[in-house]
Order: C-alpha cells, then structure tokens, then sequence
C-alpha cells in the first residue's frame, strides 16, 4: 500500500474498529502470557512502582523550588538560586 492509502486506512473507520478489537485481545493475550513470571517476581513491579513515586516526588520538589525562585529570589538567576539553596543545606 502507498503512504496515502495507510493514511486513509488509519482514518477508515470500519478498519479502526475492528484494528482496535484485535490490540485488546493481543494485550490481554499477552497479559495472561507473562501473568505468571511478573506474580513471582513482586520485587520488580515494586522497583517500578518506587521510581514512579521517586520521579513524581522529584518534579514535586522541583516546581516547590520554582516557586519559591519565582515568589521569593527572582531578582538572581535560577541557577544562582540553586546553588545558594544548596549551599546552606
């Protein structure tokens, strides 16, 4: 097919329904596939599930940091923020 057929395809709605039904019988398939290996191994989904929290924790603290640069130094540069930040500890 040409690049402007898969175009068409992609917006073709009796195609996009029934592409749409075959990824959720191919998730669950392979769901059901990997069940067993990710139940025992817990360990891995919690490493996952502990750098999800660290991450949000990370970009909490960091717009908690712009906002108190923007309310509180904003007459130094950010990074001159950061530094005196961390400089007292």
């Amino acid at each position: 097919m040409s690049d402007v057929e898969v175009q068409e395809l992609a917006n073709f709605r009796p195609y996009v329904e029934s592409n749409n039904a075959l990824s959720v019988l191919i998730q669950a398939a392979l769901v059901n596939l990997v069940r067993k290996d990710i139940n025992g191994q817990p360990e891995v989904i919690q490493k996952v599930i502990d750098s999800i929290k660290l991450f949000k924790e990370n970009k909490n603290k960091e717009r908690l940091d712009f906002e108190d640069y923007i309310k509180n130094y904003s007459d130094i540069t950010y990074k001159e923020y950061k530094q005196l930040k961390y400089e007292k500890g």
